[in-house]
């Protein structure tokens, strides 16, 4: 992962946690996996703050209040 971001020229890069329960998050997000994605969004977070300061990315983390969730 850390070669593929470094490759990218991204400004923001926005991920969605649509519940912080893996039941309701796999039901909104078809074959997501909360663990998975949050994994993921800690391995992005550490992979930014190694960056210079130059070359980091904004990190947007979106939520949308939903009848499920």
């Amino acid at each position: 992962m850390r070669e593929a971001l470094s490759n990218l020229k991204i400004g923001i890069f926005s991920i969605s946690i649509d519940s912080l329960k893996s039941d309701i998050f796999e039901k909104i997000r078809v074959n997501g996996q909360l663990e998975k994605t949050l994994d993921f969004l800690e391995a992005l977070i550490n992979f930014n703050n190694r960056q210079d300061i130059f070359d980091r990315f904004q990190i947007n983390i979106n939520f949308v209040i939903q009848k499920d969730n």
